[in-house]
C-alpha cells in the first residue's frame, strides 16, 4: 500500500510541476487596459479618420499587342433594319370592334 501512495504523490507532484509557470526576475507586465464595450451611440456619432489627399486615379492602360492581334474590329454602326412587315393583320381585322353608327 505504501508503494502505491508514494507513485500517486510523485505523479501529482509531476503533473504540477508541468503545468506550473515559471517566471524570472523581470518587471511584471502591464495588464492590459480593460475595453469598453462600443455603444450604439458612439458607433453612430463616432469622428471617421479621411485621408488628406484621395489618391489619383491610375492612367488607362494602353492594350497588349495580343488584345490588339486578336481583338474583334471595331466597325461603324450598322444602320437600323426596315420594320418587318406585321403578320397576322386577319387576327386585328376579326378583333377590331365594330362601328354601330350606320354608314
Amino acid at each position: 500500500m505504501r508503494g502505491g501512495a508514494h507513485a500517486l504523490r510523485r505523479f501529482a507532484e509531476i503533473v504540477r510541476n508541468a503545468f506550473a509557470h515559471e517566471t524570472l526576475d523581470a518587471e511584471p507586465e502591464a495588464p492590459p487596459r480593460e475595453r469598453r464595450a462600443r455603444s450604439v451611440g458612439r458607433a453612430l456619432f463616432a469622428i471617421e479618420p479621411l485621408p488628406e489627399d484621395p489618391a489619383p486615379p491610375p492612367p488607362p492602360r494602353r492594350p497588349g499587342a495580343l488584345a490588339l492581334l486578336l481583338a474583334p474590329e471595331r466597325l461603324p454602326e450598322d444602320p437600323p433594319l426596315p420594320p418587318r412587315p406585321r403578320r397576322h393583320r386577319w387576327l386585328a381585322w376579326l378583333l377590331r370592334p365594330e362601328s354601330l353608327d350606320p354608314p
